[in-house]
């Protein structure tokens, strides 16, 4: 039982350790310098561009989503997120087709490493036949449902609030040529 109250009051040190956000480059190396003792330096986010993503993106990321439809399917993930019809996960998602019949549309995340994490959806998908696509970033499919981290798949299913833009959305990933025809 000691070992155990340590760790909790070690748990308890970490949380009260101060938060010093740092401004980008240059000054960055001069704040972590000026930081207290044990304070972690928050990292600025940089913005890139939908072709800066496109050159992190894995080879076999096709369909890939063109700019106008991803910048959509980010605002139906948003959407799809407060009225609770989003699921993510590698695990979680193949268990909704496979095992529970629900459809909806899938978002995969193109940068994501090992890219085995994600290769064997989409065969699953063509053979469920579920609308999917690759979207470059991983970190913007996480913002878009309320994270910090990135998520490498994403499950909206259809809602009546946002039902238009779901179906607009549907009818162009079926446009997209798929990869095996």
């Amino acid at each position: 039982m000691g070992k155990h109250k340590q760790k909790k009051h070690v748990q308890e040190e970490d949380a009260a350790e101060p938060v010093v956000d740092a401004e980008p480059q240059e000054a960055e190396v001069e704040e972590a310098a000026a930081a207290p003792d044990g304070a972690k330096v928050r990292r600025p986010q940089v913005k890139m561009s939908y072709e800066e993503q496109l050159n992190y993106v894995t080879p076999i990321a096709n369909p890939m989503a063109p700019k106008k439809v991803n910048k959509k399917l980010l605002k139906l993930i948003r959407k799809a997120k407060r009225g609770k019809k989003v699921h993510q996960g590698v695990k979680l998602i193949p268990k909704l087709i496979v095992k529970k019949r629900q459809s909806g549309i899938v978002v995969i995340a193109g940068d994501v490493t090992p890219i085995d994490v994600v290769s064997h959806l989409p065969l699953l998908l063509e053979e469920h036949s579920v609308p999917y696509c690759y979207s470059p970033s991983k970190r913007e499919i996480g913002a878009a449902c309320g994270s910090r981290r990135g998520i490498a798949l994403v499950f909206v299913q259809r809602h009546d609030d946002f039902g238009d833009l779901f179906d607009k959305m549907r009818d162009k990933l079926l446009e997209l040529p798929l990869p095996i025809s």
